[in-house]
């Protein structure tokens, strides 16, 4: 029996929105702390990864990855959070998570071809 995972986000303060999504999950989801990835800053770069809710106006909560058959490679990595997205900080950030802070950006959620990129 097949598992999906749908992720749908509506534009917010944190990020843009997309319209619902379904992957096609081949393993069982895990919650994540970091993920390297691709920023104007440069590529590969380690960040610190939370999910985002709307709580509040906008509240750090869990993000989870799951292994995921994708149209353009043989398997991909879905990272997502809450119904506000993922919110992302560098590794080097001492700042709490929050809206309005000036290395701290937000995604929908995150495709990423390298399991190595993810840490639980």
């Amino acid at each position: 029996m097949a598992t999906f995972i749908e992720v749908e986000v509506e534009e917010n303060d944190n990020t843009y929105g997309v319209p619902l999504r379904v992957f096609s999950a081949k393993g069982e989801p895990f919650q994540v702390s970091q993920v390297k990835m691709d920023t104007p800053a440069g590529e590969g770069i380690p960040h610190w990864t939370t999910g985002w809710s709307s709580a509040h106006g906008g509240t750090p909560c869990p993000a989870h990855c799951v292994p995921v058959e994708d149209s353009g490679a043989a398997l991909s990595y879905l990272v997502y959070g809450g119904d506000w997205g993922l919110r992302f900080k560098p590794l080097d950030s001492d700042e709490d998570w929050g809206m309005g802070i000036e290395d701290q950006f937000g995604e929908p959620c995150l495709l990423l071809g390298d399991e190595s990129d993810i840490t639980a």
